[in-house]
């Protein structure tokens, strides 16, 4: 029934499930945001190479 879901969704184990859940997903995204970051520094660094090599 809703009522059982209801509880099932607010239950301890649901809640430390859900927790976990997200702060793997704040982990991913700033692993992705640091790659990111890097891949435009590496561009960046090989159009001052290709800048310097005019």
């Amino acid at each position: 029934t809703e009522e059982q879901y209801c509880e099932m969704m607010e239950s301890d184990e649901v809640k430390t499930m859900k927790k976990s859940h997200m702060e793997f997903r704040e982990s991913l995204e700033r692993e992705l945001l640091n790659t990111m970051n890097e891949i435009a520094r590496s561009r960046n660094v090989r159009l001052q190479i290709l800048l310097l090599d005019v």
